[in-house]
């Protein structure tokens, strides 16, 4: 019921499936590595692929609840959250796992966050780490996710300019967390939370894990390079 708009060309029951064809497009043209990916049994016995397109059929499931016309325009606010409390209730239904479960809804939930980085400077890799923090080893996934979303919505106000943006965008994040890939895969902490805890003189607390936090991500914004350099950040952020 939910008809095409200036953003999207196709209503929504047909966006969706659209976006499930883009999926496999990305997929069929990607990168040995990140088809090795995608082509992973992490959960449920069958590949991230046809989670990320189950994924990709339910991204906007969230959207005829949440739909509002003003003005003339057509609004879905906050129809990610609502999608993804949405498909939980849907899956538990269709008895998928609580590993498959957590992994869909997540997809959803996450579908529009890349593009909402689009303004984020690309010399200030702030943004993206905390991005590539959040969603982890999920992270190629909610970018694919997304960039099919972006070829499946092709309306009137989509000009050729707003899609090359948005699709440069998405490859200037895929291309930083494969810069990163390591530290996420295969967290070594520059200090641990003993070695925190003794450079400051304190006691287990949420401060320590606090600042293990913060030494991750600034590894990956290239803040931090050594344990030196750590050391040191730890001495100054435990005067503030």
């Amino acid at each position: 019921q939910v008809p095409p708009n200036s953003h999207h060309h196709l209503d929504l029951f047909h966006h969706s499936i659209e976006t499930v064809r883009q999926v496999q497009n990305l997929y069929n043209s990607a990168s040995d590595e990140v088809k090795e990916h995608l082509d992973k049994i992490d959960f449920g016995g069958f590949s991230r692929l046809a989670h990320l397109k189950l994924a990709a059929f339910m991204h906007d499931i969230g959207k005829f609840s949440t739909w509002t016309i003003e003005e003339g325009k057509h609004r879905f606010i906050k129809h990610d959250d609502v999608g993804a409390k949405l498909a939980i209730k849907f899956l538990k239904n269709l008895h998928l796992s609580n590993k498959q479960i957590d992994y869909i809804s997540k997809m959803i939930k996450n579908h529009i966050y890349p593009a909402s980085l689009i303004n984020a400077s690309k010399e200030n890799n702030k943004a993206f780490a905390k991005c590539v923090k959040k969603l982890g080893v999920d992270f190629l996934d909610v970018i694919k996710l997304s960039r099919a979303d972006r070829l499946a919505a092709q309306g009137e106000a989509i000009t050729p300019d707003i899609l090359e943006k948005s699709l440069k965008h998405l490859d200037e994040l895929e291309n930083y967390y494969h810069s990163v890939q390591n530290i996420i895969e295969n967290p070594k902490p520059l200090l641990n939370g003993r070695e925190i805890m003794e450079i400051l003189n304190i006691k287990p607390s949420k401060q320590v894990g606090e600042i293990m936090d913060e030494l991750v991500e600034m590894q990956m914004t290239g803040e931090i390079k050594d344990k030196t350099e750590a050391v040191e950040y730890v001495k100054k952020r435990g005067l503030i």
